[in-house]
């Protein structure tokens, strides 16, 4: 069909002329993330470093309730109030977020540290080391929410470079130096758990300062002269929905770390997480997919442009797909090779686990950028429905399976429940929409003809 072959040219084009800043940002995220998780294993060992990673999955889950929504309604509300003008609310918004993002962080962190206290006279040996870790990290805590905080801010003054820089550069490339130094003016001994959430708060409080520089710089005249006003319910209905989407985005990703680390040992959570980041790379391809064609479908679906919003999600799959699968059967053939010599002989055991997850990352990415598509037309219900699905199912299967299984147990529940998550939503954009998400198969004939 010419016309298809022209609209896919087309697209090719946008997508090739937009979002470099951002993908040239999320590259060096994994980069560095990459880096400093090949270094901190092989460095601090099995043991430690899965004290490590289990604490701070735990700080991780208590940032959303901490962080109440406000890395989505940033964006949302400092967009709307500087495209009409309304300065005293745009202050207001900025004034009040902050402040409860703050003192929410603060609050719960200090919830923490009593019930640690109060557990520590029964805990074992190993335990009081995850919670010595766990208790560094509450410094952690206000750090990332008010850098997401800021960030988002940034992003909705139209700043998506420097809005995401602090989170995805600076804290991780601050936190991998640190560390390196570290550990060659002390010894690599010396990067303990507690040591080593130090580090990742030291890391935290430079990309806070950063943010909060850049937003500073950013924020306009007007809005430091006006009088606040504050629409204080309307932006607490908006932060509960939005939190909650927020908490299974993170029960998705963390659910299998932190039930590993309860069920099992230190050891086994460390190289589990090690094929967790591993797998990542096989997403790679669909992270900066969806980063550049967000904004374009939202235009496409406005315009009522259906068929070319089918020639975009079908694209975005193939190249989703076209990243995922070369990094996936390099694991396959090469991956006991990878984790022996990247990461060390004793990460070896977590090659049938990077399998699985692997596998689990490549089905999603032949669905391409589908949770974008959802939620820039309007159907992000859809998306909440999808994340309940595959938060519940992740829970249960990971509770059943990892006593049994361990690692492979732990890989195949959350390879499961991401493959429902997948099917679910692109049965979601096929009844609601019209388009057939899919990277192959056939196309409707009639894209925005729900079925």
């Amino acid at each position: 069909m010419p016309m298809e072959r022209e609209s896919a040219g087309g697209i090719r084009a946008i997508l090739l002329r937009g979002g470099a800043g951002g993908v040239l940002l999320k590259v060096s995220q994994v980069l560095l993330t990459f880096g400093l998780t090949t270094f901190l294993a092989r460095t601090c060992g099995p043991e430690a470093y899965g004290v490590y990673v289990f604490a701070f999955a735990i700080i991780q889950l208590l940032s959303i309730p901490a962080e109440m929504g406000t890395s989505v309604l940033m964006v949302r509300e400092v967009s709307a109030y500087g495209a009409k003008g309304q300065w005293g609310a745009l202050k207001g918004v900025l004034q009040q977020g902050s402040r409860a993002v703050g003192l929410a962080s603060i609050g719960l962190g200090l919830l923490v540290l009593l019930a640690v206290w109060g557990a520590s006279n029964w805990l074992e040996p190993s335990d009081n080391r995850v919670f010595g870790t766990l208790v560094v990290g509450i410094i952690l805590l206000p750090l990332l929410t008010l850098t997401n905080f800021h960030g988002a801010a940034l992003r909705g003054f139209g700043q998506i470079v420097n809005g995401q820089l602090a989170g995805l550069v600076i804290r991780p490339g601050t936190f991998l130096l640190v560390a390196v130094v570290i550990s060659q003016v002390s010894g690599p001994e010396a990067l303990q758990p507690r040591l080593v959430m130090g580090l990742q708060a030291a890391a935290a409080g430079a990309a806070l300062l950063t943010a909060w520089i850049l937003l500073r710089r950013r924020v306009p005249d007007a809005v430091k002269t006006a009088n606040p006003l504050y629409e204080t319910r309307r932006w607490a209905r908006s932060s509960l929905s939005l939190t909650f989407i927020a908490g299974m985005m993170v029960i998705n990703s963390q659910t299998d770390i932190i039930m590993l680390g309860l069920f099992k040992t230190p050891d086994m959570v460390g190289v589990y997480r090690v094929a967790v980041q591993c797998a990542l790379v096989v997403a790679l391809g669909l992270d900066i997919v969806n980063m550049v064609v967000a904004p374009v479908m939202a235009r496409l679906y406005t315009a009522g442009d259906m068929t070319r919003l089918q020639s975009l999600t079908r694209l975005s799959a193939r190249l989703a797909l076209a990243g995922a699968v070369p990094v996936a059967g390099l694991y396959y053939f090469l991956g006991e090779s990878i984790l022996g010599r990247v990461f060390g002989p004793e990460f070896v055991p977590g090659l049938t686990a990077l399998f699985i997850l692997s596998l689990g990352k490549m089905i999603n990415a032949a669905a391409g950028a589908l949770v974008v598509l959802l939620n820039m037309t309007g159907k992000e219900s859809s998306v909440v429905r999808g994340f309940m699905l595959s938060g519940g199912l992740n829970v249960v299967l990971n509770y059943l399976l990892i006593p049994r299984w361990g690692m492979e147990g732990a890989a195949t529940a959350t390879a499961i429940s991401l493959l429902a998550w997948t099917l679910y939503l692109g049965r979601c954009a096929a009844r609601q929409l019209g388009i057939s998400p899919w990277a192959f198969g056939r196309s409707p004939a009639t894209p925005g003809t729900a079925s």
